[in-house]
């Protein structure tokens, strides 16, 4: 009896909390019923975000092309670079930051913004030692990966945002034409110009989505 009661008390707390309009965690619906991702869906962090836009809006449509969307995501850059933190007494790195950059917009066909220009960045610090330098190369690799899973999520949440919703209705409705938020500006340190040009690589370039 005791068992049942618990699995009555927890539908009955769930069905109080759908009618209050809760959304369980990781579930972030979009205002849009049609989505192009102008992302490359042959690199890890586009098919990353296109799994995590599913994940989180799975009523939403992934389209192939942009003429079927009611909104575009255009991918604007997309880089990744380490500077130097610190040196030993010989003047040798002791200590790399890394850094990954992401600019992004989303608009709807006509070109008409519902978000405008917005730059995200993730950075870490880690070790070096130059004896290891292969191993240090695949744990940089492993590294950045991490902080564009991170930048996803981010992104994510913004394009759901309340923001987003308000004006992608309006550029719907033809009531308003936005001119978007502001730019979210990076919080990143200048890339040194010194760094080891292994360590500095740029993904892709966007591509499309495949059905």
């Amino acid at each position: 009896m005791k068992t049942w009661s618990r699995i009555l008390s927890g539908v009955a707390i769930a069905v109080v909390l759908t009618a209050c309009g809760f959304t369980m965690r990781g579930v972030n619906p979009l205002p849009f019923d049609t989505l192009y991702l102008g992302v490359n869906d042959n690199s890890s962090f586009g098919v990353g975000l296109i799994r995590a836009v599913r994940a989180s809006s799975p009523a939403t449509k992934l389209v192939a092309s942009p003429k079927e969307a009611q909104a575009i995501y255009t991918q604007l850059q997309s880089s990744r670079s380490l500077r130097e933190v610190s040196l030993n007494a010989v003047g040798r790195v002791e200590q790399y930051e890394l850094t990954v950059t992401y600019v992004f917009r989303v608009t709807d066909p006509k070109g008409q913004l519902i978000l405008s220009d917005t730059a995200l960045s993730a950075s870490r610090e880690v070790p070096f030692d130059d004896q290891f330098m292969q191993a240090k190369d695949d744990e940089f690799q492993r590294i950045y990966e991490d902080l564009e899973v991170g930048l996803v999520a981010r992104i994510v949440r913004r394009i759901s945002s309340p923001e987003v919703r308000t004006n992608f209705e309006r550029v719907r409705s033809g009531t308003q034409s936005p001119t978007g938020p502001d730019p979210i500006l990076p919080t990143m340190t200048p890339q040194n110009d010194a760094a080891p040009d292994i360590w500095r690589r740029e993904s892709g370039s966007p591509g499309g989505i495949r059905r």
